[in-house]
């Protein structure tokens, strides 16, 4: 049985209330009969602390989902006209005018896509949401119902290293404007064996890391895997800078090879060789190479041009 996958602007919406119900946001039932275009009120709450929201007022909570143009000083107006008086709390996907018009009896918050894509990539890079959706599925593909086909497996999100406001204020940016995104890698997965010098052989799995950005290939053991959002950004590389197989194979004959200490034997020398350490090699030949979208995270800063900043080796790039 084959299913749509769910639109974008559902999933966002999603994630967001997902994200309020996380930080103890509790939206209670509106009664507003009114239709506004474009504009969904998700409710009505009590408190709302990611606006320093300190009196004891009610505050309504909008969604506005994504579209080509900007939010036109007319909508904002138009919707104004039928909103309830009081505080409103607007999260808007479009972009709005740096001056939004004044709405009569109401007071407006007015977040834009790169504050709401921050506060949701900052909830995502600390492990608190926790929402996996694989972004390279199209808002209008038909997917099977049965998830468990292996021939487009999940992308493999990282977890970071580089905690993002030291690193601002170590360099003099401290308090710049940021937002998280991911940078596109490669997980290489490698089934095969590596051969001692005596014709023995162990089978392992290995996974190797291609990133692209920093031009590097490295063995990763012990994957901390991060949730991803549906929402963040996933930047390719620079004129798609993506190795073939044969130089994989080729890194992992350098990544693989390992020394072992020599087993000790029967015979005489069995105390020389058990000091001696063996080379044992990787059998490219046998090997099974599979490949997964790898997720790096990252930040985009303004220092004071656009550079992503990546959050496991701290370097920026253009992109």
């Amino acid at each position: 049985m084959l299913q749509s996958q769910p639109r974008y602007a559902d999933l966002m919406e999603e994630t967001i209330r997902l994200l309020l119900e996380i930080r103890e946001i509790l939206l209670n039932p509106h009664e507003i009969d009114n239709i506004f275009h474009g504009f969904t009120c998700l409710g009505v709450a009590h408190r709302v602390p990611e606006i320093n929201q300190i009196l004891n007022s009610d505050i309504y909570i909008w969604h506005v989902p994504a579209g080509i143009l900007p939010i036109s000083d007319n909508e904002l107006i138009r919707w104004g006209l039928d909103a309830p008086e009081g505080r409103h709390w607007i999260l808007s996907e479009r972009d709005f005018s740096d001056l939004p018009p004044q709405v009569s009896g109401c007071e407006l918050v007015i977040w834009g896509p790169e504050m709401i894509s921050k506060w949701i990539g900052d909830a995502v890079m600390s492990g608190e949401l926790q929402t996996i959706t694989d972004t390279s599925i199209a808002e209008n593909d038909i997917i099977p119902e049965d998830n468990n086909n292996d021939s487009h497996p999940l992308p493999v999100t990282l977890q970071p290293i580089i905690n993002i406001e030291n690193w601002l204020a170590q360099r003099g940016y401290d308090g710049e404007s940021h937002y998280p995104v991911f940078l596109e890698g490669k997980l290489w997965t490698i089934n095969g064996r590596i051969l001692g010098p005596d014709g023995e052989s162990e089978e392992s799995i290995w996974s190797l890391m291609e990133d692209p950005w920093s031009n590097t290939i490295s063995k990763l053991e012990n994957i901390e895997q991060s949730p991803q959002s549906a929402n963040l950004r996933i930047i390719p590389p620079l004129g798609g800078k993506w190795l073939d197989q044969g130089r994989i194979s080729h890194e992992a004959d350098k990544l693989l090879e390992v020394r072992k200490k020599g087993q000790s034997n029967d015979s005489t020398s069995s105390s020389v060789k058990s000091m001696l350490l063996e080379r044992w090699v990787f059998d490219s030949s046998s090997a099974i190479f599979s490949e997964t979208k790898l997720l790096l995270p990252a930040w985009v800063v303004h220092i004071p041009d656009e550079r992503a900043l990546h959050a496991r080796n701290g370097r920026t790039y253009e992109f």
